[in-house]
């Protein structure tokens, strides 16, 4: 008996070594940029075409609003925040580490100089050379502060989050939620160069847009938000 149990102990040992070997070797002969800063690194991403996604995620993830009093209402955080050079790639998003510089609204015991974690709706996809922004939303810039407008990642209420997810947050809107606290140049794309674009041309933008009226409300809001905090 004692044989036999030793015996299956050292099966179940080998099978976990071979797991383990298994994730390593993967590991190591994955190829592709983890971060943001390995992908700008290893490609030249300036050359990267974008793609621009269609408004077809879920709305119960998405807030829909008209105007600056809509966007404090149908976000749970408000705050000015600092991006940290700190973002992970993942398929469809940029897993970005920020630095609370002041919080305007809150529902979460979020303190100033606190780190959180923003899931930001775009992609690069290091094989086809793309930059995918979802409806018009576009990368924060490294090492700049903003105004931004989350809601907690939604889960199950049977779903224990871990400490990192309990501050881990998306933009409530796809349009609307991210303001540079820069003044910065706002520029309407042209409609018949959508499939032109390269990330050179964009990367200084702050929202991805050919209808003047997204553009139009985007610049209002962020003059709102300017007057309202002075």
């Amino acid at each position: 008996m004692i044989k036999e149990t030793k015996r299956y102990i050292t099966i179940i040992v080998i099978m976990i070594l071979l797991v383990f070997s298994v994730a390593i070797m993967t590991r190591l002969s994955y190829k592709g940029s983890i971060t943001l800063k390995q992908l700008q690194d290893n490609s030249d991403v300036n050359n990267y075409t974008v793609q621009f996604g269609e408004d077809t995620v879920e709305k119960d993830i998405f807030k829909t609003i008209n105007n600056y009093d809509d966007l404090k209402t149908q976000s749970k955080f408000f705050a000015k925040i600092h991006v940290t050079d700190e973002r992970k790639l993942f398929a469809s998003a940029v897993y970005t580490k920020v630095i609370v510089k002041k919080t305007y609204k809150s529902d979460y015991s979020i303190k100033k100089n606190d780190h959180i974690y923003i899931y930001e709706p775009v992609s690069f996809e290091e094989d086809f050379r793309l930059y995918d922004s979802s409806s018009g939303y576009q990368l924060m810039r490294t090492n700049e502060d903003y105004y931004v407008f989350l809601n907690e990642l939604p889960s199950s209420t049977s779903y224990i989050k871990s400490k990192k997810e309990k501050v881990s947050f998306i933009p409530s809107t796809l349009k609307y939620s991210i303001y540079c606290a820069k003044n910065t140049k706002t520029q309407l794309l042209d409609k018949n160069r959508m499939d032109g674009y390269k990330y050179v041309d964009i990367k200084n933008l702050d929202i991805l847009t050919n209808d003047s009226g997204v553009l139009n409300k985007y610049e209002e809001i962020k003059k709102n938000i300017i007057d309202d905090l002075k």
